[in-house]
């Protein structure tokens, strides 16, 4: 439950806890193609935003999306806990996070699905600066319940750049012990390609979106 920082100029690295937002909550209780889990996982997806004055995560076990500034994480001896901040609630618990040019990317596992959060959309009608903004706006890009079961491992394609891709890993039935590796239930493992109409946050864009000047 924590977040490393390395420091590539230096070769050193440190890291940062936060109980209050690194770990599971109330939440954790998941139903999934409608079975119950208990998903008490902590900290795992991460991304930073367009801007790179922010960092993203959220906790496996929680719909809580955190941000926290970037020149917090420069620093080893900041405040975290002082500094980090509560965006909001995601539809859905998600394992894999990763920021376009358009929006925040990931994966709901209760819903089979893949969201996007239209952050551009908030930052807008709220009148809001990134360090101010709430979660609100999301959009369901992809939806199964059969063939998108936990979906995880978001990326931007190369070279077909505008695509997103993702796999699908079953993660509720390998944690349950109930994964069947027979075959009789079809594919546990698949690979997606998503037209999203959106390039990796890392590069530059191609399109001017219309408020890329909020964003990135």
């Amino acid at each position: 439950q924590q977040i490393v920082v390395y420091d590539f100029t230096t070769n050193t690295s440190w890291s940062f806890k936060d109980a209050r937002s690194m770990g599971f909550d109330n939440d954790s209780q998941v139903t999934i193609n409608g079975e119950q889990y208990n998903l008490s996982l902590a900290l795992n997806g991460i991304a930073i935003s367009p801007t790179f004055n922010y960092v993203y995560y959220s906790s496996v076990g929680s719909k809580k999306l955190w941000q926290i500034p970037t020149w917090v994480l420069r620093n080893k001896n900041s405040n975290f806990s002082r500094y980090v901040r509560l965006v909001g609630n995601k539809k859905s618990n998600s394992d894999a996070l990763i920021f376009g040019h358009r929006g925040l990317y990931y994966a709901a596992l209760e819903h089979d699905a893949v969201y996007r959060w239209e952050i551009e959309k908030d930052l807008l009608q709220q009148n809001a600066l990134e360090g101010e903004v709430v979660l609100r706006t999301e959009t369901p890009l992809a939806q199964n319940w059969e063939t998108m079961q936990w979906p995880d491992g978001l990326s931007f394609g190369n070279p077909d750049t505008e695509n997103l891709h993702f796999l699908t890993a079953r993660g509720q039935l390998a944690l349950s012990g109930k994964m069947d590796f027979t075959g009789k239930q079809g594919p546990n493992f698949r690979i997606f390609k998503l037209f999203v109409n959106d390039t990796s946050a890392y590069l530059p864009s191609t399109v001017h979106y219309p408020h890329m000047g909020l964003i990135g």
